[in-house]
């Protein structure tokens, strides 16, 4: 907050502008005992110009208020606080150093980024750690692999490296992220054999002309069909010989059929492609399910009622798109709408 209070320090008013994001203040009273009021406005409960009291050394009123009235931002707002106490913190403690560099009569090194600066430890550059270092480099930042060939990298990278140290090409580091992929999945599979009991949870998505399992994020090729999907789940349990230890799995809504057609627990398919495809119980995600819940309510009273769906029209100047079993997306643009809605609403919807 940027107000200036009478009788505040700046690494006080840190901790008013915790507060910005949800009040905003507007005046304050010298009582008669040289106490002084505040009176803020809160900015959720706009075009609602009432006012809220506080005094200088707690704000304990506010905070009341948005628990009480506006629950939805309520961890928002405690983490804010707690962000703006921090920011404070680490105020007063750069604040007390400078402090004592100003009254010291020897000369003080500032506090450094030491993550920014070589650790000083002459230890000695092998190829595996260079090799190790690179492929670290290339995973977490997510660059091309062609990267380890441009000479501004080789140039970077060759710095203080012994004559005898290699730099590896495109194709050796392709060999050998593929082969750590590999050691991981024996790590792994070393792990379940260990184990007489496994849960799984599965989902898929497109992106652009791509789509994806994410049980182990695999590439899916081909519709989202379910034999497509109940082959891949089948293979992906197999290649980590699980398939006789998953007891349940847990998805959205979309892959009802799916397991109600090739669950162990239904008959399976009578198609001889897929005897031997046997897929674990099924769980509905809990959360997907009281989502949609939640949404098919909504969508019921809209179409139900004349006068909620006026006053829906009202606050918004359009009715709710409901799914409609005759188009496949109808679904996701039903939701997609009221995402929009609850991430537009700045507090408008309790």
């Amino acid at each position: 907050m940027t107000v200036d209070i009478n009788g505040h320090t700046e690494a006080k008013c840190d901790l008013f502008r915790g507060y910005s994001k949800y009040f905003h203040l507007k005046s304050k009273k010298v009582n008669s005992n040289h106490s002084i009021n505040l009176y803020f406005e809160c900015l959720l409960c706009k075009p609602s110009s009432k006012l809220y009291g506080a005094s200088r050394t707690s704000l304990t009123n506010l905070k009341r208020h948005i628990e009480k009235i506006h629950k939805y931002k309520f961890k928002t707002f405690l983490a804010d606080i707690e962000e703006a106490k921090i920011k404070n913190s680490d105020h007063l403690i750069i604040s007390k150093k400078r402090s004592i560099d100003d009254f010291s009569t020897s000369p003080q090194l500032k506090q450094v980024n030491i993550d920014r600066y070589g650790s000083g430890k002459q230890e000695p550059i092998t190829q595996k750690i260079l090799d190790n270092a690179i492929i670290k480099f290339v995973v977490d930042e997510i660059q091309p692999l062609q990267i380890v060939d441009k000479p501004s990298f080789i140039e970077l990278v060759r710095l203080g490296l012994p004559k005898d140290i290699k730099i590896m090409c495109k194709k050796t580091l392709s060999i050998k992220i593929e082969q750590s992929v590999l050691d991981m999945k024996n790590d792994l599979i070393e792990r379940l054999i260990k184990v007489s009991y496994v849960a799984t949870t599965a989902d898929a998505w497109s992106n652009g002309k791509i789509s994806y399992l994410a049980l182990t994020c695999t590439r899916l090729k081909g519709l989202h069909a379910y034999d497509v999907l109940a082959q891949l789940l089948f293979n992906t349990y197999v290649s980590f010989k699980i398939q006789n230890k998953v007891m349940k799995t847990t998805t959205d809504n979309e892959f009802i059929e799916l397991f109600d057609i090739l669950s162990t627990s239904n008959t399976c398919m009578n198609d001889g492609d897929y005897n031997n495809i046997h897929l674990p119980p099924h769980f509905r995600c809990a959360s997907h399910t009281k989502v949609l819940a939640k949404c098919q309510k909504v969508w019921n009273k809209q179409n139900q009622s004349t006068g909620v769906a006026e006053f829906i029209k009202e606050q918004f100047n359009f009715y709710l798109k409901t799914p409609v079993e005759t188009r496949w997306n109808a679904k996701f643009d039903a939701l997609q709408q009221i995402n929009n809605i609850l991430k537009n609403s700045q507090g408008l919807i309790k």
